[in-house]
């Protein structure tokens, strides 16, 4: 009987799996090598399609998991270069569940972003974490997200993969 794989290994192997995406857009159109990994945690619906449609077309790499619980599981063990979490989720709201992000040793150095539609975003960036910013939904989400993957490094070499 084979021993189960180690952390870093488990990591490796999910990231080498084939993951569906768009026909509309491909990372080869534009000449990039990018190889982010975006853990997305959303209930299933029409706002999660399309939040996951917007990151696939920026070359990312999306998981999907609908429970708070199984999104730490799946991050402890993937250690993906981002987060992306609704402002309201299952069980944990999105800013509980930030926190929770930074209070694991194995997840506390990535980033995360909070997606919400709430109009009043200020109040929530009050309560938010370090290494925590907040992206509108809707219109406003694909600049927001742009904003928020830039400052918080993911695109650069202070990603959470490579520090």
């Amino acid at each position: 009987r084979r021993n189960p794989p180690s952390e870093s290994e488990f990591a490796r192997i999910v990231r080498a799996l084939p993951t569906r995406r768009s026909d509309a857009f491909s990372v080869n159109d534009v000449g990039t090598s990018q190889d982010i990994e975006v853990l997305l945690i959303m209930p299933r619906g029409v706002q999660e399609k399309l939040i996951e449609d917007e990151l696939r077309s920026c070359g990312l790499r999306v998981t999907n998991v609908g429970s708070s619980f199984e999104a730490i599981e799946m991050a402890v063990h993937t250690r993906p270069d981002l987060i992306v979490g609704s402002a309201l989720g299952d069980m944990v709201g999105g800013i509980e569940l930030a926190r929770v992000f930074r209070a694991i040793i194995a997840t506390k150095d990535i980033p995360f972003i909070l997606a919400t539609s709430f109009s009043d975003s200020n109040r929530l960036a009050k309560d938010l974490p370090p290494k925590t910013m907040i992206a509108r939904k809707g219109e406003h989400f694909p600049e927001d997200f742009s904003r928020c993957a830039i400052e918080l490094g993911v695109f650069g070499k202070n990603s959470a993969r490579h520090t």
